[in-house]
């Protein structure tokens, strides 16, 4: 999860986000940020039409992709991508409340297409503090 809120903080829009995918031994496959592909076919251009977009040109659609989000987007578009690429999990991490209580057709789109959510929680935290001297 840390390199999907690394890559978000790469983003320019007005709601950042970060997305990066792994094959199911947990090597990546690609990453990509809001604002960083604009598609011409829709007015989509999330943080998973970037990395989708790439894994399109570099990989060949294989099975059992885990992707880790920072912000879960509700778009049609980005949905069917999903099920293309044979996500079988998505990490989630919102700051804007739940997918849960926001958007109930995520979850019924994810439980039809065998995807499983989770919101990722988590376990440690680091804080860094700098002084000048």
């Amino acid at each position: 999860m840390y390199m999907a809120r690394m890559q978000s903080e790469m983003s320019e829009e007005k709601y950042p986000a970060g997305c990066y995918i792994v094959d199911h031994e947990h090597y990546q496959i690609v990453s990509g940020y809001s604002g960083e592909v604009k598609s011409k076919e829709d007015s989509c251009n999330c943080a998973m039409l970037s990395a989708i977009h790439k894994m399109k040109r570099k990989y060949h659609i294989g099975k059992d992709f885990i992707m880790y989000i920072s912000r879960f987007p509700s778009c049609s578009p980005c949905l069917e991508r999903i099920q293309e690429m044979r996500i079988s999990k998505i990490w989630y991490w919102s700051t804007d409340g739940t997918i849960e209580e926001s958007n109930a057709h995520i979850q019924s789109f994810a439980r039809e297409n065998g995807i499983e959510l989770e919101k990722y929680i988590p376990t440690k935290t680091i804080s860094l503090t700098f002084q000048e001297s």
